[in-house]
């Protein structure tokens, strides 16, 4: 009788757990990664495989997944909230977890990187239970809403570079901030105060600087030509979530799939026109994007 009940016990007991679980499942939404900006030789290692392929025609980068770029490799990762990183060459780097506690209200971004750059954009103020961190051989950089960079050599050291925000980087036994046009490194023995960015890192964030851009796509009109006799032209495109747009000047709300359309109208005679369209984030970057018409 009472090996019995303790076997009801421990039935009710993983009855419970599993339970339990399928509804934390339920509130735990996982977030993939859109591929873009793909460039030279990129491969990924999915999730619970033991061997690299080509990303080729891939859409999606998701948990687990490592993702490396060749000498002349490149590729953007986007998150629906706004959060981006871009592979420079010779890097890898693993996803180790990106996910979102709907009871918590608490976002969870971690990555590993082994060798190379990443160029990163947190676009949201992350909560005080939310984390978005790289781990390094030698560091972990962790941030709340930032534009920053990591790269680590091919001795593991970790430099940090910080375009706007602030870094907290933890590493060789030492915890520092990192804030705006700074830079700091972490070796495996020791870590360098922070300093001003490097000419050399200025230049680099010159180049690298569309990361903490908004995307913003026109794909309408499709050709050059100024339609004859129109005196309005309609415009579409796409951009990201949060982001305000406007093109010449009149404001546009893009729908729930974050596209939009506008008639734009066109001076009467006109033999050339211009259409500008801007969208700009949170944190205050902006893309613009000009297409020139004619007849």
């Amino acid at each position: 009788m009472r090996k019995a009940a303790v076997l009801l016990v421990g039935a009710l007991a993983l009855l419970l757990f599993i339970g339990a679980s399928m509804i934390q499942s339920l509130f735990v939404i996982q977030r993939f990664a859109a591929v873009r900006e793909v460039s030279g030789k990129v491969e990924v290692k999915a999730a619970g495989e033991e061997a690299f392929g080509p990303l080729g025609d891939a859409r999606h980068v998701r948990a687990g997944d490592v993702v490396r770029t060749a000498e002349d490799g490149g590729v953007t990762l986007n998150w629906v909230d706004g959060s981006r990183i871009r592979l420079g060459p010779n890097t890898e780097m693993t996803v180790l977890q990106c996910q979102i506690d709907k009871t918590k209200q608490a976002q969870s971004y971690l990555f590993k990187l082994d060798v190379g750059q990443v160029w990163v954009r947190v676009l949201q103020t992350l909560g005080r239970q939310s984390k978005f961190e790289i781990q390094t051989p030698t560091a972990t950089a962790a941030v709340r809403g930032t534009v920053f960079s990591v790269e680590v050599d091919d001795a593991g050291a970790t430099t940090v570079s910080v375009l706007k925000g602030e870094v907290a980087l933890e590493g060789a036994g030492s915890n520092l901030s990192v804030r705006e046009r700074q830079e700091a490194a972490v070796s495996v023995s020791e870590t360098r105060p922070t300093r001003p960015m490097t000419p050399e890192r200025e230049t680099e964030w010159e180049v690298a600087r569309v990361v903490a851009e908004p995307w913003l796509r026109l794909t309408q009109p499709a050709s050059d030509g100024l339609p004859q006799g129109a005196s309005f032209l309609s415009v579409s495109g796409d951009t990201e979530r949060g982001a305000v747009v406007t093109v010449n000047g009149k404001p546009v709300v893009p729908n729930m799939m974050q596209s939009f359309t506008v008639d734009v109208p066109i001076p009467e005679g006109a033999e050339e026109f211009e259409i500008t369209a801007r969208a700009r984030d949170a944190k205050g970057f902006e893309t613009v994007v000009v297409k020139r018409l004619s007849r």
